[in-house]
């Protein structure tokens, strides 16, 4: 039988498995095709499905697919399937019972974020540890140790058994992708780039092969690395919320992390070490990738090396009202332990130095010394201006905050119409890291006002469009 022929026969028996979930045989019989197809992984995965319905199950390719899978792989630590079927079975039955849910540990990716902050790093990791020990499939506590330590927020102090950990996990059969993402980010930390870039590209196929909607699609068609979007700005301007709700989209492949920080921090690891991040895209298809870096908008150089890189690339900005804005980073830096001084302290010291800077070089050395940006990042007029000398019109979106806040639907088809993809209502928009704090005195949010009045309106001109922030 050719390959088209096999290929039809999937298809055509995942067709009956939605009208019937729990027909035995026809796994069995999508399995042995893949697995004569020589898509191992593929195969396993039908066995994952099929455990889920029924472990009392005997899938009679189970077995034999495990000793291919380890003879293939042998020698590498990055992925070996060596477990017997017992064992298989008892892995699937702890993911069936315990995927996404709470762990008994009763920790939240909230509290163990906080743990990072504070400097408890052993406790943290401990407990990301026994959440994924409990449960490899889970993806979040893997997740949160790939943003602390891609955001060096974090210092392993015992790298080798963190790594002997992982190794121990990646033989799990039902892992989650995001565990190669976290050696990724171990093998880039200690300079091991070309290992970094193999883990990524191992876990990211196997993250989308195994969770978007058509993998024969993506899987049969020739593929180029690419990235099709940014959303560069601005922080605490509803980045993560635009970028949640994109990755729900059937036509958005999205990387594995929301920020890659790569144009602002990582830029001499090399694009093939970026690209590897991002799933291959099929040349002709309709699938988008891109990511979330919120700090590209005001990063000294960033618009230039993005225009070198991706000259041709669409730019999402978000900009939320200067004075929200200001005062909602103040907020997450003193959470963090990384501001001491109170509110007004911070913003009238901030409003002097602006007030009398006439070297902007003094900004890129002295201002940094004493100040956190809070006002500086809000005056978005500077900031625009530097990336439209470089890229055309037609390549940004730039959106109000305020308007994804209170019409997120209209404001996400504003989106995908921007990037040419379908519309696509959720039946939720949740909140992302919205957070509440102390209303501010009147005298002070004055201050404020009157301090953003020019340059706001230096941007409504730039622009030709109202922002409605008075």
């Amino acid at each position: 039988m050719r390959e088209t022929q096999k290929q039809r026969l999937i298809d055509h028996y995942r067709q009956v498995l939605k009208i019937n979930p729990n027909s035995y045989s026809l796994y069995d019989k999508i399995a042995h095709l893949y697995d004569e197809m020589g898509e191992f992984e593929l195969a396993l995965q039908v066995c994952k499905m099929a455990l889920r319905q029924n472990l009392e199950w005997e899938l009679s390719i189970l077995q034999s697919l495990l000793e291919k899978m380890g003879l293939i792989y042998q020698g590498s630590q990055m992925l070996q399937y060596t477990l017997g079927v017992e064992t298989v079975k008892k892995n699937f039955a702890s993911e069936s019972d315990q995927l996404n849910s709470m762990t008994p540990t009763k920790y939240k990716d909230t509290e163990i974020l906080e743990l990072f902050r504070q400097g408890k790093t052993v406790k943290a990791i401990h407990i990301c540890f026994a959440l994924i020990e409990n449960n490899p499939a889970l993806t979040w506590p893997h997740s949160l140790l790939n943003s602390s330590l891609r955001l060096d927020q974090i210092e392993i102090p015992d790298l080798d058994n963190f790594i002997c950990f992982y190794e121990q996990i990646l033989q799990h059969p039902s892992v989650s992708p995001d565990a190669y993402a976290v050696m990724g980010n171990v093998f880039t930390k200690q300079g091991k780039i070309t290992e970094a870039i193999a883990a990524f590209k191992t876990g990211m196929s196997q993250k989308v092969y195994f969770n978007k909607y058509d993998p024969h699609y993506y899987r049969d068609r020739p593929k180029v690395p690419r990235v099709d979007f940014l959303i560069i700005g601005i922080g605490k301007g509803g980045t993560s919320a635009v970028y949640r709700y994109l990755s729900e989209h059937p036509k958005i492949l999205c990387p594995f992390q929301k920020e890659l920080h790569f144009f602002n921090s990582n830029f001499e690891l090399g694009l093939e070490w970026y690209l590897a991040q991002f799933p291959p895209l099929p040349i002709g298809g309709s699938f988008q990738t891109g990511e979330a870096t919120p700090w590209y908008l005001v990063s000294h150089g960033v618009a230039d090396k993005v225009h070198q890189t991706f000259p041709k690339i669409k730019l999402i900005v978000l900009l939320r009202h200067p004075i929200d804005r200001a005062i909602s980073q103040y907020y997450m830096l003193s959470r963090m332990g990384l501001e001491n001084r109170s509110l007004e302290v911070a913003i009238t010291s901030e409003i002097n130095y602006l007030s009398q800077l006439t070297d902007s070089d003094n900004l890129l050395t002295q201002y940094w010394q004493t100040e956190r940006g809070y006002l500086w990042f809000s005056l978005y007029i500077y900031f625009i201006q530097e990336w439209m000398a470089l890229f055309s019109s037609e390549q940004f979106l730039i959106l109000r905050s305020e308007d994804l806040y209170h019409n997120t639907a209209q404001t996400l088809r504003q989106v995908y119409d921007f990037l040419e993809i379908p519309d696509y209502p959720l039946n939720s928009y949740p909140k992302y890291n919205a957070s509440s704090y102390p209303q501010i005195s009147d005298e002070l949010y004055q201050k404020l006002a009157d301090f953003f009045r020019p340059h706001n309106r230096q941007l409504e001109d730039y622009l030709g469009r109202k922002f409605f922030w008075e």
